[in-house]
């Protein structure tokens, strides 16, 4: 049904829904793989196949939603961390940074932190912004790093800030770096996952404005 529901025309709002949907579904495909690998405690075929289906829909998530914003940058920090993720545990061979996107991606989150009265598009941009510079380390390599705490607690205080301690982006955010130190847990970014979950998560097992079980 929900597949059914994409436009099939070429303006750019057509492109946009498209853009949403195709992401949803990525979004979908890598909910299934982190729940199967919750429940066999390993990283076997089928948790690499919904991978690798997401990483497939985010990438054309990206290519409908062009440079236009918020639904790119979106999609575009999604495929980054499955990239970083793939790459670094080993499940998929072949991946390599991908800089370009990365940069665009970055430049557009930067815009929207001028988002004129609307705290929530600002906090969404400051959210995109802080897991980019996590990310950064796996695409961004030749890059000096020192900053990347700071800058990722100034980012998560912002969030905080504009939208309060219990809001949909807090609680959406942590869940997200709270991944980069269960499932996703590595080396190359721990130290900056868990500097992210405790600005936004000072007290564990908050309960935020928004349905647990929402992604």
């Amino acid at each position: 049904m929900w597949e059914g529901r994409k436009p099939t025309g070429n303006s750019p709002e057509e492109r946009l829904r498209r853009s949403e949907i195709v992401g949803m579904h990525g979004s979908t495909y890598k909910r299934i793989a982190l729940l199967l690998l919750k429940a066999s405690g390993k990283e076997d075929d089928e948790v690499k196949k919904y991978y690798r289906k997401a990483l497939e829909h985010y990438r054309e998530a990206m290519g409908e939603a062009a440079a236009t914003g918020m639904s790119y940058y979106w999609t575009a920090t999604q495929y980054l961390s499955l990239q970083a993720i793939l790459h670094t545990r080993k499940l998929v061979g072949g991946i390599t940074p991908s800089p370009q996107i990365f940069e665009l991606a970055r430049s557009l989150a930067k815009r929207d932190l001028d988002a004129a009265d609307n705290n929530s598009t600002r906090a969404w941009a400051h959210g995109t912004l802080a897991e980019l510079e996590l990310l950064s380390l796996f695409h961004q390599p030749d890059v000096p790093h020192a900053d990347s705490g700071a800058e990722i607690a100034n980012h998560c205080r912002k969030i905080v800030e504009l939208m309060g301690p219990r809001s949909f982006h807090v609680g959406s955010t942590v869940r997200q770096f709270k991944r980069y130190n269960d499932a996703w847990g590595d080396d190359l970014w721990g130290a900056l996952a868990r500097k992210a979950v405790e600005i936004l998560e000072p007290e564990p097992n908050v309960d935020y404005d928004w349905p647990e079980d929402y992604s």
